[in-house]
């Protein structure tokens, strides 16, 4: 993924038939991410069994109601290994670890042989992922060998692009080896805004210079709206020989750069759970400085060359 993305995480509310209510249930729970490089969300889904049962099949369905709002970035790729490509793509548990291709059946949607002109994005996207029968030990652990090792769920079975503006509901079914044929279902309605604009600014300064500046942030959905929540400033920088001072109730920074060595130094602070705005200073030496280090340097150079000229002693 690029850009610098925060990962909120949600659970889903499950409802469950009468049948179900005797048996644990496997769990589901999704996150999503912005990547603000190219304004949209990576919206993931993680899976874990009932205790003691093994994977069997899922069907998830993702409908956008205000137009075509979901992303497929490589149509003939439907799995992911590690699940870890930027891409919607939904695993089996083996697939996940590499360890055969998932039977994936396209109930709306199917990404492989369309023509170019009818790639996506698309309104709707609805896969079931069904285990072979043959793949035994995909349960809430188990030891697939090197490089894996032990590992644990909960699994990344699937995840979903869309763009920015999403509306929609998406529904997982999830089922396993306890189930007795009635799925668990999950709605999950993600609420997803584009984070605000934070300011990014570069100053030239000198040491002794008094430095003030006030950080801001713009809603890209609502210009005015305002109130966001500032927290965790940070400053670095080579020398620092005053700290600077930061309000999170108006933003403001200012810093008395005196003494501090030259260098760049950087100010930054969160803005909400998905920005950051900063302050890069770059304290350059003082012009009488630079002049006396050059004369210096002059004369170190002329008395260099004195010396290589000066006629030997007899």
């Amino acid at each position: 993924m690029h850009s610098r993305p925060i990962k909120l995480v949600l659970a889903g509310l499950a409802l469950f038939a009468p049948a179900a209510i005797a048996f644990a249930a496997p769990t589901v729970s999704f996150e999503y991410t912005y990547v603000g490089s190219l304004d949209y969300y990576a919206i993931d889904f993680f899976y874990s069994a009932s205790p003691g049962a093994e994977f069997t099949n899922f069907r998830l369905n993702v409908v956008s109601t205000n137009g075509a709002k979901i992303l497929d970035p490589i149509t003939f790729q439907t799995w992911d290994a590690h699940g870890d490509v930027v891409d919607t793509f939904m695993n089996s548990v083996y697939s996940l670890f590499d360890l055969g291709p998932p039977n994936v059946g396209f109930n709306s949607y199917k990404p492989i042989g369309i023509p170019p002109n009818d790639t996506p994005p698309v309104s709707r996207i609805d896969w079931s992922v069904i285990d072979s029968g043959s793949n035994t030990g995909d349960s809430n652990s188990f030891d697939a060998g090197p490089p894996y090792g032990v590992v644990s769920a909960p699994w990344h079975l699937a995840r979903v692009l869309v763009k920015w503006d999403f509306l929609g509901v998406m529904e997982f079914r999830a089922l396993d080896t306890q189930s007795g044929g009635v799925p668990t279902t999950f709605y999950f309605i993600p609420y997803l805004t584009r984070p605000p604009a934070a300011s990014r600014t570069t100053v030239t300064a000198l040491p002794g210079d008094i430095l003030g500046h006030t950080f801001v942030a713009v809603d890209l959905d609502e210009p005015g709206l305002t109130g966001f929540d500032w927290s965790d400033f940070t400053f670095a920088g080579p020398g620092i020989a005053v700290q600077p001072t930061f309000d999170y109730q108006t933003q403001q920074f200012n810093w008395d750069s005196t003494g501090s060595a030259p260098g760049l130094y950087k100010a930054a602070v969160n803005v909400g759970v998905t920005s950051t705005a900063t302050l890069t200073i770059h304290l350059i030496p003082e012009p009488s400085c630079l002049a006396l280090a050059g004369l210096a340097l002059a004369a170190l150079v002329a008395g260099s060359r004195r010396r290589r000229s000066a006629p030997p002693i007899n």
